[in-house]
């Protein structure tokens, strides 16, 4: 067993991607050395570098310390990859970011925030209404918290906030006292094979909760309903009268969304938030129940939620571009991105909506396909790129499923309903932004969605 205490330089691999650079900042402020490669240099490499981080642009043998205590890499380095099998040779353990957040976790009260749809929101909401409480908590976000500007705050509290990821069971590996599940769908269906595996997994989760430790779970998800409830303190949040935690009364003014609260038929106040949509108040529902059972009061968790900014690629509003508004979302469920479009036409009523959507891995795209399909009901204009592959996870070929496919079906539904509209396929992103300059008009809301590499064209265009 690695005693993390003791761990005085470190090595990672793939040190740029969102869910293993909060480690490398972690190790910095307990002042280890830290090194790490990657293939591109991007903001993230940018600010560990600032921050005091050994930095090496491409994966090479040569860029491992001899005198590492520990080599971290995340899932999408394969196993013979040159600094891998350099750190074997050197008989230096190897370890993933997941594991090494496991061990981290045990030296915490840990808030795990886990769910297919929400759960960097809601752990950036946990995580900044704790610290505007003066709880002063560690925090490990799956996205750049604007507040913070990093994906990585230090505390000197034992509050742990962190993002739990389902695929492939990730979150098995947290030590978790207060476990909260935004959501669930299916989704990871390469992983999972089905529904079911997702429940099955989420079961895991909660079945490791301690009996003095806490449950937050939507009420309202169909999927949650199916789990196990485990032997533990359990608060339920919904837009619904059977929930412990209960919004209504929504209304939207000026771009900021107003909804009250009531908990146990007590009365909590009125809310806001400055992002858009119904998800967005079950997240904020989700954070009211962490931070009430935590004992931070009900003023400091409205204005908590009220002065939140929001992260990197969750509705995020980037500039104008020939008189539209781009905005930026890390969307790429189904549910997601009818949500998220849902949440535009509320926000932005009557202004016409462009939709860039980069569907992400062919397994996923067919697997949903018809959910895919009908979740861009709500945009005007639609256009959508090649689908993005991802190293390691991509095993279906093109011409099983393509972007053209989902061109084909939208403009057949449509046709079935009676709607014309534009459906155009992107192809490359070059070739995305032509279509785009045609397309586009004054006053239009310019929505980029996916969790490929599609925000790049969206921030290319400010």
């Amino acid at each position: 067993m690695i005693d993390i205490k003791s761990l005085k330089r470190i090595h990672f691999i793939g040190v740029g991607g969102i869910g293993i650079s909060y480690l490398a900042h972690y190790f910095l402020r307990q002042g280890a050395v830290v090194s790490g490669s990657d293939l591109a240099q991007t903001q993230v490499t940018d600010q560990l570098a600032a921050r005091g981080a050994i930095l090496f642009q491409g994966h090479d043998a040569e860029n491992v310390p001899q005198d590492a205590d520990l080599v971290v890499a995340n899932d999408a380095v394969p196993a013979d990859n040159q600094e891998r099998l350099k750190a074997a040779e050197l008989k230096i353990p190897v370890m993933s970011n997941f594991e090494l957040v496991g061990l981290i976790s045990e030296n915490y009260q840990t808030i795990a925030v886990a769910g297919n749809k929400g759960k960097t929101t809601t752990s950036a909401m946990i995580a900044i209404i704790l610290e505007a409480a003066g709880c002063d908590p560690t925090g490990m976000i799956g996205s750049i918290v604007n507040e913070w500007k990093c994906n990585f705050r230090q505390g000197q509290s034992d509050y742990l906030v962190i993002e739990a990821d389902e695929y492939k069971e990730h979150f098995l590996q947290i030590k978790t006292n207060k476990a909260v599940i935004t959501n669930m769908a299916a989704d990871h269906l390469d992983y999972f094979g089905d529904e079911q595996g997702v429940i099955d997994a989420f079961q895991k989760f909660v079945d490791q909760l301690p009996a003095n430790g806490t449950l937050i779970i939507n009420q309202d998800d169909e999927l949650i309903k199916k789990l196990q409830r485990p032997n533990c303190n359990i608060i339920t949040f919904g837009i619904n009268n059977t929930a412990d935690i209960v919004a209504e009364d929504f209304e939207t003014i000026n771009n900021r969304q107003f909804f009250s609260v009531r908990h146990h038929h007590n009365e909590l106040g009125r809310f806001s938030l400055v992002f858009p949509g119904k998800f967005n108040v079950y997240n904020a529902l989700a954070a009211i129940g962490t931070c009430l059972d935590l004992g931070v009061g009900i003023k400091k968790v409205q204005q908590g939620l009220a002065d939140f900014k929001g992260t990197w690629r969750r509705f995020q509003i980037i500039g104008p571009y020939k008189g539209a508004t781009v905005i930026s979302d890390y969307a790429h469920h189904p549910v997601a991105v009818h949500g998220t479009l849902e949440a535009a036409q509320d926000f932005y009523s009557g202004q016409r909506l462009v939709a860039v959507f980069q569907s992400h891995t062919r397994h996923r795209t067919k697997s949903l396909f018809k959910d895919f399909v009908a979740s861009l009901d709500p945009a005007d204009v639609i256009i959508i790129p090649e689908i993005f592959e991802v190293s390691g996870r991509e095993v279906m070929p093109q011409e099983e499923m393509n972007s053209q496919m989902l061109v084909d079906a939208i403009k057949e539904r449509d046709s079935q309903h009676g709607r014309e509209r534009i459906v155009l396929n992107g192809g490359d992103l070059s070739q995305t932004k032509v279509l785009i300059d045609k397309h586009v008009q004054a006053k239009d809301i310019l929505l980029f969605m996916g969790a490929g590499n599609i925000y790049q064209l969206a921030e290319s265009l400010i």
